[in-house]
C-alpha cells in the first residue's frame, strides 16, 4: 500500500472506531521514523598497497558493538538470556551434571573468573560463509558475516523469526592479478583486515569492559570475548593461521590425522609466537613469496596479523567448534554410506532401503539408497532422514 492508500484506510468508519493513536499517514511514519534504527552500515575500501584488484574491493561493515548492544538490549530475549554461568545438576547428591547452554559449560565459569566482581559475559559467536547468489544476479558472490550472542538460550536463537542473528558485514571478494598461491595468501589478509575492522569494538570491550543495558533496562559492564565460530575446515584453517595439512585445533598434521589418541591443543598464543619469529626475519610485505614459503615449512598460512591476536579470552582451541553438517552430515555421507556399502554391498543395501516400512517414523525411500546419491542437490532433512534409517538398516 502506498500512503494515499494507507491514509484513505485510516480515514474509514471501522478503523476509526478503534480510536487508533494516529489518525494520518503522516503521524504514523513520523513515528516510526523516531524509532532506535540499530547499528549504522558504512562502507570502506579496502586496499593493498602494490597489488591491483579487477575492481574496488569495497566492505559494506556496520560496528559490531552496537550489533551486541542490539542483541542484549532486546527485551524480546529477556526470559530467554542467561545473565551468569550456572551448574544444572540432574540428580539430588549434586554428581551429573548437565550441559546444554553455553553458560552451563565450564568455559563460561572460567571466563567470568577473569572478570572483575560484578561484571557480565556476553559470549560472542560468529559465522560466516561465501555464498553465489544465482537468482538473476550472473556470477555474484557474497560473503556475508553474522554475530549472535552464547547468552541467548540456543532454542530461541536458532528460530529465523527470532532475528537473534544479524549481519555484521559484507565483506569483498577480492580478484588480484597474481599467481594462484598469492592470490590466496592475498585474500586471506583481505579478509583478516575486513573482520579486524568490524570486531574491533568487540575486542575493546573484551579487554576494558563497556557499560551496555540489558533487556530489562539495567546497566551492566559488559565484557565480550569471541566464545564459537561456525565455519567448515578451509575457514577454521584460515582464522587459526595454519596451513591446509594441519588442523586448526591441535598440533596433529596430515600425516597424523590417523593417529588414535588426541594430539594436544594448539593455542592461538603459541601460533601467534611463531607468527612474529617469522615476521621478525622475513618482511610479510617487502619478501612476500618468501615469506609465504618459510610459513609453509611452519605449517602457518601466510597471515600476519589475526584478527584475534588482541581479542582477550579468544583462543581458537576453543572457539573453533564443530558444526553439524560438515562434522556430522556430510561426515555420514562421504564416509559412513561408503563404508557400509562396501561391507554390506550396493545391492543388499539398495534393497533395505526400499523395504522400509512406511509406518515405523522414517522415511520410504522407493528408489532405494541410489535416490540419495544421484540426487544433485541434497536438502538437510533428506540427509537426517538417510542417516536415521541407515542405522534402522544396521
Amino acid at each position: 500500500m502506498n500512503r494515499s492508500q494507507i491514509d484513505h484506510f485510516l480515514k474509514l468508519k471501522w478503523v476509526q472506531d478503534g480510536n487508533p493513536s494516529f489518525s494520518s499517514v503522516h503521524t504514523l511514519f513520523s513515528w516510526i521514523e523516531s524509532l532506535p534504527s540499530g547499528s549504522r552500515w558504512q562502507l570502506q575500501e579496502i586496499k593493498v598497497e602494490g597489488y591491483k584488484t579487477a575492481k574496488p574491493m569495497i566492505l559494506l561493515w556496520r560496528d559490531s558493538l552496537e550489533v551486541a548492544w542490539h542483541l542484549f538490549a532486546n527485551p524480546v530475549f529477556a526470559n530467554h538470556i542467561d545473565l551468569d554461568p550456572k551448574n544444572v545438576f540432574v540428580d539430588y547428591n549434586k554428581v551429573e551434571k548437565e550441559y546444554s547452554e553455553f553458560m552451563t559449560a565450564e568455559y563460561a565459569w572460567e571466563c567470568q573468573a577473569e572478570l572483575p566482581f560484578g561484571a557480565t559475559l556476553l559470549g560472542m559467536i560468529g559465522a560466516s560463509d561465501k555464498t553465489v547468489v544465482t537468482r538473476g544476479t550472473g556470477g555474484l558472490e557474497m560473503h556475508p558475516i553474522f554475530l549472535t550472542l552464547a547468552n541467548i538460550h540456543s532454542e530461541v536463537r536458532m528460530k529465523a523469526t527470532s532475528h537473534a542473528w544479524l549481519c555484521a558485514g559484507f565483506l569483498p571478494i577480492p580478484k588480484f592479478d597474481c599467481s594462484h598461491d598469492l592470490q590466496t595468501l592475498l585474500s586471506s589478509r583481505v579478509y583478516y583486515m575486513c573482520i579486524d575492522k568490524i570486531v574491533a569494538s568487540l575486542k575493546y570491550c573484551a579487554r576494558y569492559g563497556h557499560k551496555i543495558t540489558d533487556p530489562f533496562g539495567k546497566g551492566r559492564l559488559a565484557y565480550i570475548p569471541l566464545v564459537a565460530w561456525i565455519a567448515d575446515l578451509p575457514k577454521q584453517q584460515l582464522i587459526a593461521c595454519v596451513s591446509k595439512n594441519s588442523s586448526p585445533i591441535s598440533t596433529a598434521s596430515l600425516k597424523q590425522f590417523g593417529d588414535p589418541f588426541a594430539h594436544p591443543s594448539c593455542h592461538g598464543d603459541v601460533t601467534y609466537q611463531n607468527i612474529c619469529k617469522l615476521t621478525n626475519r622475513v618482511h610479510p610485505w617487502n619478501k612476500i613469496v618468501k615469506y609465504q614459503a618459510e610459513a609453509k615449512k611452519l605449517g602457518l598460512s601466510g597471515v600476519h596479523l589475526p584478527f584475534r591476536r588482541d581479542w582477550a579470552m579468544s583462543d581458537p582451541a576453543s572457539f573453533l567448534v564443530p558444526e553439524i553438517l560438515h562434522t556430522c552430515h556430510k561426515f555420514f555421507f562421504d564416509h559412513v554410506l561408503t563404508w557400509c556399502k562396501e561391507l554390506v554391498g550396493r545391492k543388499e543395501l539398495h534393497q533395505c532401503f526400499k523395504v522400509l516400512h512406511k509406518h515405523i517414523g522414517y522415511r520410504h525411500f522407493h528408489s532405494g539408497h541410489g535416490q540419495v546419491s544421484i540426487t544433485k542437490q541434497i536438502f538437510k532433512k533428506t540427509r537426517l532422514c538417510a542417516t536415521q534409517a541407515q542405522c534402522h538398516v544396521e
